[in-house]
């Protein structure tokens, strides 16, 4: 089954708290794409706590391993992988970050990808409104008497 986001994927506890609500409910979260849709499948009703983490610059390919002796299932990557998101049935289990200064970092990288985005798609909007303009001036539907009429010649017997 899939369901849309209750929130942005970047306010982080709201998100977390949804995916907890949904496993009480008896839907395990199997995909986070991150494009507003989680895909959930059907499950016992459990206790557990969801983690989104924001990816880190090196991708940190020991995070599996190191998480995973803490606790914590990786369950899925955002598509264009900005956050990954991890799961824990155990009560017990040490939280990811306990550090503000780490997290601050990890943000920051996010943010980073965020603003990188929006100026390419910003500049792409702007390349799209100049061909726009262009095309409409180039018909001649814009200011029609801006551009010098071209007036046929004179024929033989002149004017």
């Amino acid at each position: 089954m899939y369901k849309t986001l209750p929130d942005s994927l970047y306010n982080v506890p709201a998100i977390e708290s949804w995916l907890e609500e949904m496993a009480r409910k008896g839907w395990r979260c199997v995909n986070l794409p991150g494009e507003g849709l989680v895909k959930f499948e059907k499950a016992a009703p459990e206790e557990c706590r969801y983690r989104l983490e924001p990816q880190l610059r090196d991708g940190d390919p020991e995070r599996k391993g190191l998480y995973g002796e803490m606790g914590w299932e990786f369950v899925s990557a955002t598509r264009r992988e900005e956050f990954y998101l991890w799961r824990s049935v155990r009560s017990d289990v040490r939280e990811l970050h306990t550090d503000p200064v780490a997290q601050d970092i990890a943000f920051s990288w996010v943010s980073s990808i965020l603003r990188h985005q929006l100026l390419l798609g910003a500049l792409l909007d702007g390349l799209l409104l100049l061909v726009m303009a262009w095309g409409v001036w180039q018909s001649g539907w814009v200011l029609p008497t801006a551009r010098p009429v071209r007036r046929a010649a004179p024929g033989p017997g002149g004017p």
